[in-house]
């Protein structure tokens, strides 16, 4: 557990950081600006979350963005140099591979230690979808594959699931922000084990948001 690193504490340390006035403007310029408001391909409304992987078949990284107003996720490879593809799927709904609020992404990992091992060959992705208190999992072209969860506080169960992860065995670690806990499945959306409630002890949380597992 000591390897988890909660997202909260990370953009409470980083607006800390912005906002010192030690700090240049110029130190803090973006090198690319991904977007703008729409439905298109490129555009989004309220992207949520955000994941960086290697895919097989790929020269260079993808960026995966759960698009919530759009009740999408898209996808951004860079195919080399200034080229770049770009797919999309989802649409809003209740039914399998629809979405309602979806706002957090995760894929299956590569070894962020060693390049010249390549990515898994069979990566999955996995999304958050918040207001359906479930989570879904598709292949890499978006195809759908599993279904889990429902509203509830049992294990297995989930109210507005916000934040996911994925370790190097497949695990998937899902925060259930309000039932204050962490969950953690296999790649079969399996129950293994949960832990957490609402406090401010040691193990405690209140709506936490999102999750990072660090190697």
């Amino acid at each position: 557990m000591g390897k988890i690193i909660y997202s909260l504490a990370i953009m409470i340390l980083l607006l800390l950081i912005l906002g010192c006035p030690n700090h240049h403007e110029d130190e803090f310029r973006p090198a690319e600006v991904i977007g703008r408001y729409g439905s298109g391909l490129g555009e989004f409304d309220t992207p949520c979350g955000i994941f960086l992987e290697r895919i097989e078949g790929r020269p260079h990284t993808c960026l995966f963005v759960a698009d919530y107003g759009n009740n999408r996720i898209q996808v951004r490879c860079w195919e080399g140099g200034d080229q770049y593809s770009y797919y999309a799927f989802g649409s809003f709904g209740k039914d399998t591979g629809q979405f309602d609020g979806p706002i957090s992404v995760a894929v299956t990992r590569a070894d962020p230690q060693n390049s010249s091992i390549p990515p898994p060959s069979n990566p999955r992705i996995y999304v958050a979808d918040s207001k359906n208190h479930r989570i879904q999992k598709f292949d890499i072209n978006g195809n759908y594959l599993l279904t889990w969860g429902s509203f509830g506080s049992d294990s297995g169960q989930f109210n507005i699931p916000t934040g996911i992860d994925v370790d190097f065995d497949g695990n998937v670690f899902v925060v259930d922000s309000g039932n204050h806990r962490i969950e953690v499945f296999d790649t079969l959306g399996n129950f293994i084990r949960m832990w957490g409630k609402q406090g401010s002890g040691n193990q405690e949380f209140n709506s936490p948001i999102d999750i990072v597992l660090v190697f």
